[in-house]
């Protein structure tokens, strides 16, 4: 789906700002920890954390997604590339070398969900994209070239 450039930036400036926010918020939480106002310990300061590393998390992968859905910024993502990719990954994960395996695994995976009928599995959409659109490397540390530290 691609937007039109005004609308992409529009919501692209709000998603920045709502990560600073979050930042923001989260350097308060450690600051006030640092300040011995609550216990490092304290359940309520862990789910907060957790529930703002979270939210963090989301508006990076969505950063990610609407820079690349930019028109002037990338081509269009086909499913001819999507199928390219996702040969390219079942391939890897079949035959790789254990190295390769868990660098795709980091990359492309952050949720496991198993149910009595299902795995599920989930990721980051801002990184299939740009894995879509490049030609995936084949070497752990060329995945850390093109995707930065969320690989090992």
């Amino acid at each position: 789906m691609l937007r039109s450039s005004d609308g992409s930036s529009t919501q692209l400036g709000q998603l920045k700002a709502d990560l600073t926010e979050t930042e923001g918020a989260l350097n308060r939480l450690v600051s006030i920890v640092e300040k011995g106002l609550i216990d490092f310990d304290d359940p309520t300061l862990a789910e907060r954390l957790k529930a703002l590393k979270a939210k963090r998390r989301d508006l990076q992968n969505q950063i990610e997604t609407t820079s690349t859905s930019q028109p002037a910024q990338q081509a269009r993502l086909t499913e001819a590339k999507l199928a390219k990719l996702s040969t390219a990954v079942r391939t890897g994960l079949a035959n790789a070398d254990p190295d390769m395996r868990k660098a795709y695994i980091k990359l492309f995976v952050d949720k496991v969900i198993v149910s009595k009928t299902e795995i599920r599995l989930s990721g980051p959409k801002g990184v299939l994209a740009k894995a879509a659109m490049e030609n995936l490397p084949n070497t752990p540390e060329n995945l850390l070239l093109l995707f930065g530290s969320g690989v090992p």
